[in-house]
């Protein structure tokens, strides 16, 4: 009896997480309401209510799950005192990680009603991937600052990945080597720009 009630409540939440995903893709996250999520899941509100207390909850959770996959605690705990090789590894995983993810990740993402996955995005790879202090250090003599460097840093890393994600047959490494040859002169060079004197 226990099983058939986990494989009920199961079916629920995939159900409601399912019509959730696809109402965002239709009419963004902001434009649903609980209604919505049940008549497309084919339950009841109060069913909806049974497994979360708001459209909120449900929201946080599904970005919380894809945060865990793509950036786990595990894997970045060393990430500050990593090195060459194994940051890359840990890069890969993550643009692999993308990939296999990428329809949720892309609705997440893509939805103009809500910027709560992208702000949680942001601070998870700023706060784990990125020193702060080490980075205040090494700007204190010019014009940069941690705040426009990290913001620089994840709005290329945003558009890149968009891009990687929605078109096939590109490796890791090539998009790791892109990423990289973003953050020389050469992007310049090649739009005709040279600000050298």
């Amino acid at each position: 009896m226990a099983s058939k009630t986990d494989l009920r409540v199961l079916k629920s939440k995939a159900a409601i997480r399912s019509a959730f995903l696809e109402l965002m893709t239709e009419k963004g996250y902001s434009n649903i309401t609980i209604t919505d999520i049940a008549k497309r899941a084919v339950i009841n509100r109060k069913t909806f209510y049974m497994h979360y207390e708001s459209k909120e909850r449900l929201y946080d959770e599904i970005t919380d799950e894809l945060l865990k996959i793509l950036l786990p605690s595990v894997i970045l705990e060393d990430m500050q005192g990593l090195k060459g090789k194994d940051q890359r590894k840990i890069v890969t995983y993550l643009l692999l990680k993308i990939k296999e993810h990428k329809e949720v990740f892309n609705i997440l993402i893509n939805d103009k009603t809500n910027p709560g996955f992208i702000a949680k995005l942001k601070t998870k790879i700023i706060d784990d991937l990125i020193s702060k202090s080490h980075i205040d250090l090494k700007t204190k003599d010019t014009h940069f600052t941690f705040e426009l460097l990290s913001e620089a840093y994840f709005s290329l890393f945003r558009v890149i990945i968009q891009w990687w994600v929605n078109t096939e047959n590109i490796s890791t490494d090539y998009v790791i080597e892109i990423i990289l040859e973003f953050f020389s002169k050469k992007p310049l060079e090649l739009l005709g720009i040279n600000f050298e004197k």
